[in-house]
């Protein structure tokens, strides 16, 4: 029987996300039933992004108006993804060499893609993001993704995955 609060392959619902806002893999628990490489647990505390800290909730302000819920991924300390919840299902932007751009699952079979956007998509971008907790120093991490051409990664398998 898999741990609570372990989520594999998949963002944890929302409202968990409001309860345990910080994230890392469980990769001390790899070979537990129904976990891999994936497995995702609640970080220990959750008042500040810490080092140890793989995945935190952030608000996405969208040029729509509206705020979507969404995830940081950290790599070394650095944002190296959103993920944002458009209230149906998640899509990925990716940080890579100083910008942005969208990505699009091309491994998973096309009826289980989750969506990809356009960063040229005026409904969405520019995009504020703003992590829901501080980090060491007390200040927010918070910046902007820009309207922008269209750069699309077509990922062959990243070394971890949700959706």
């Amino acid at each position: 029987m898999a741990k609570p609060l372990r989520y594999t392959g998949c963002w944890p619902p929302v409202d968990i996300l409001d309860e345990y806002p910080k994230w890392v893999l469980a990769t001390d628990e790899e070979g537990e039933p129904d976990q891999d490489e994936t497995t995702i647990k609640p970080e220990n505390q959750q008042a500040f992004i810490s080092d140890e800290t793989d995945f935190s909730v952030a608000f996405v302000s969208l040029a729509n108006g509206t705020t979507a819920r969404g995830v940081l991924s950290f790599i070394n300390g650095k944002v190296d993804a959103v993920d944002v919840f458009d209230g149906r299902d998640w899509w990925r932007i990716r940080s890579e060499r100083g910008g942005w751009i969208s990505f699009a699952d091309t491994w998973v079979p096309a009826e289980q893609r989750r969506p990809s956007v356009s960063l040229s998509d005026e409904n969405l971008f520019p995009a504020q993001v703003n992590s829901r907790l501080p980090g060491r120093s007390g200040m927010a991490v918070t910046f902007t993704i820009p309207l922008g051409p269209d750069r699309r990664v077509k990922a062959k398998r990243p070394w971890y995955r949700f959706w």
